[in-house]
């Protein structure tokens, strides 16, 4: 997804598929076992989560610092992430940018630009 607005970035964010967050448990173990397998993973998981959360906040706050408008697009050029720039520049909420099309944010059109 390419933007022709000086100043403004976008990007096409990877498409994210499920995953069990577990992962897999051999068939078979017996029943004990297993459960002594998932809480073992499991606590793993919780303390893993918790670097992710700190992670995820600080990779919002950097994202959010960043002067010129960052858009963040999937592969049908919806719009799923943007930073605070954006909004100032377009003079539109980031709830209100969120789920459009880039051309729509950014030409203000209903289809992508014939150039």
């Amino acid at each position: 997804m390419a933007c022709c607005l000086e100043g403004v970035t976008v990007m096409q964010g990877p498409e994210i598929s499920g995953k069990n967050p577990i992962g897999e448990i051999e068939e078979d173990l017996p029943h004990a076992a297993k459960l002594e397998r998932v809480k073992g993973k499991l606590n793993k998981n919780k303390s893993t989560e918790d670097g992710i959360d700190s992670s995820f906040v600080m990779w919002e706050a950097t994202f959010h610092a960043i002067k010129d408008a960052v858009m963040v697009g999937n592969s049908h050029s919806t719009i799923t992430r943007a930073n605070l720039a954006t909004s100032l520049l377009f003079g539109k909420s980031l709830e209100e940018v969120i789920g459009q099309s880039c051309w729509q944010v950014v030409h203000g059109t209903s289809g992508p630009s014939k150039d």
